[in-house]
């Protein structure tokens, strides 16, 4: 041990080098670590949310809400499950005990769930999983895309910004919210329907069955395997009219243009409506990564902004940064350079003082070395 003690004590130019080499890469890692205005955390919550258009509150609860809670009864590591049916919409909310494996319980919950599908209502949506964690509430930065055009129309722009911002280093996802879903709405008449005996769950049951996909089975032939199906989507509004409710004795048929006031393209009701000073909008939040930098993504996102601002304008569509993260952080960033530098000149005058110039240097300058750590990059 002393012979290595003397041998390192010769090596003064290596050492100095190295001793360099250190405080610049600490200085590096210090620059490049990502911030963000919270940790990430996960709080163990999966909130499975599942739409059944048309349908009541009681509806709802008998036939969604109970068939889910059924699936996820006994389900491993749950501390709770907390259900609640509105009209049209069904949302769980399972916690699950603190310190638990919680992707193995989420990829169970997912399992269970997709298992049931086919016990719940034929026009129930599939049910959107969201495990929440910090960043479901505060996003990198969000972009809105508003102006005087359709909800379908300002959807389409934020698809096609959605693709350039998506390109942005450390981003885990680019959410696109506030977009009304399209539906195709046919309005039928009640005294109509009296006068030839049809019943709404008639027209109903005829629309269903009218709108399908039926696998056929495959083919196989000497240039490859071909899968066979019978596609009988409705494709324009006129197959939707021509739709068979019934076949009477005498040949003749019963259509739903027979007892429809009218047929087109409409918005289902929304849930969530977005807005930006009182305009209606989307938006698209900029979700991040763990090891992502919060302050690099927004300076990012407000390139790419200014950058499509112009083309953009030219359409009447106007693009507003909100929900910016990075005021926060650098504000905190600000505070705590201050309170670092404040430390560095304090501790370094009291060592001055009690031990000399030269400690007191060798100190001031092996401050970045901490920053280099395997800890530094995920902070």
């Amino acid at each position: 041990m002393q012979a290595f003690i003397r041998f390192t004590l010769k090596q003064r130019v290596l050492l100095n080098l190295l001793f360099v080499l250190i405080m610049l890469v600490g200085a590096w890692a210090m620059l490049r670590s990502p911030v963000e205005r919270y940790p990430n955390i996960h709080f163990g919550k999966v909130l499975i949310d599942t739409y059944y258009p048309g349908a009541s509150p009681q509806d709802v609860e008998a036939l969604v809400t109970r068939e889910i809670e059924d699936a996820l009864e006994d389900l491993d590591n749950v501390e709770y499950i907390l259900s609640n049916s509105y009209s049209q919409r069904s949302s769980i909310l399972v916690k699950f005990v603190d310190d638990t494996d919680y992707q193995a319980g989420y990829d169970e919950l997912r399992f269970r769930v997709q298992g049931m599908l086919q016990d719940l209502p034929p026009t129930v949506d599939p049910p959107k999983f969201n495990e929440l964690d910090v960043n479901d509430w505060f996003p990198a930065i969000s972009v809105n895309i508003l102006g005087d055009r359709s909800n379908r129309a300002l959807a389409l722009i934020a698809e096609d910004l959605k693709t350039r911002l998506s390109r942005i280093e450390g981003l885990k996802e680019v959410k696109l919210v506030g977009e009304y879903v399209r539906e195709f709405h046919v309005l039928l008449d009640p005294v109509k329907m009296r006068t030839l005996g049809i019943t709404f769950e008639q027209a109903a049951r005829a629309l269903n069955q009218g709108n399908i996909i039926v696998p056929a089975g495959e083919f196989t032939t000497g240039g490859g395997e071909f899968m066979l199906r019978v596609d009988e989507r409705y494709r324009s509004r006129q197959q939707v009219m021509d739709t068979i409710i019934r076949i009477d004795g005498d040949g003749t048929f019963v259509r739903i243009s027979d007892i429809a006031l009218g047929a087109s393209l409409d918005y289902r009701d929304p849930f969530v409506m977005s807005s930006v000073n009182g305009r209606d909008c989307v938006t698209l939040q900029l979700i991040k990564t763990r090891e992502g930098n919060a302050i690099r993504i927004a300076a990012a996102a407000r390139a790419a902004v200014a950058e499509n601002q112009a083309r953009y304008q030219n359409e009447g569509i106007q693009l507003v940064l909100t929900q910016d993260s990075t005021v926060k952080i650098k504000d905190s960033m600000r505070v705590l350079g201050f309170n670092l530098l404040l430390g560095i000149i304090l501790v370094s005058l009291l060592i001055y003082a009690v031990m000399g110039f030269r400690n007191a240097a060798l100190t001031t300058i092996g401050i970045p070395l901490p920053f280099w750590s395997p800890w530094a990059s995920c902070t």
